[in-house]
């Protein structure tokens, strides 16, 4: 699919979804686009980019904290098929509350999402209802559980990470 016919797409899918385009531009030739849809309609999402365009290639899952709520952000990559390596980057942004971080998993649409998911699960907080996930990944044994990487609990972060040895000296999740 050629990278017009893409964009228009994910256009009308985030219409019919409630989303909107917030911002486009091109970087070094490249067409950005950057979206937000309701964080009750990712799933949704992602289903009909995967039916309607194809499956995109999800470069990571971004966490941040904004104080009263977390901001999630999903970079994807288009290619166009006929330009080679002509692509488009368009980033999907959802917004969920703090006090009640939950969101629900893309792994069985996607694959590759679990160890992103993972990760922003272990540092932000964020429950991704339906992620299969055991164990640690990125948050050392030394931390206990259930104490998160957020900036309001960064003292208690801090207290627990001076402990911990640095991985190249034989520390961390063995």
């Amino acid at each position: 699919m050629q990278i017009e016919n893409i964009i228009a797409e994910i256009k009308n899918i985030l219409e019919m979804l409630g989303g909107s385009i917030t911002e486009e531009r091109t970087v070094s030739m490249k067409p950005e686009i950057w979206g937000k849809i309701d964080a009750s309609r990712l799933r949704d999402f992602f289903l009909l980019v995967c039916e309607r365009i194809g499956i995109p290639h999800l470069t990571t899952i971004i966490g941040e904290d904004l104080g009263d709520r977390i901001h999630i952000m999903y970079p994807l990559d288009f290619y166009d098929e006929s330009q080679g390596d002509k692509c488009l980057y368009f980033v999907l942004s959802v917004e969920i509350p703090k006090e009640e971080p939950k969101v629900k998993s893309i792994s069985d649409i996607l694959r590759v999402a679990w160890i992103y998911e993972a990760e922003v699960s272990e540092i932000l907080g964020v429950q991704f209802e339906g992620l299969k996930k055991e164990g640690r990944y990125y948050i050392p044994d030394t931390i206990p559980e259930g104490i998160i990487m957020r900036k309001d609990k960064q003292d208690i972060v801090e207290k627990y990470l001076n402990k911990a040895p640095h991985p190249l000296e034989g520390g961390g999740n063995d």
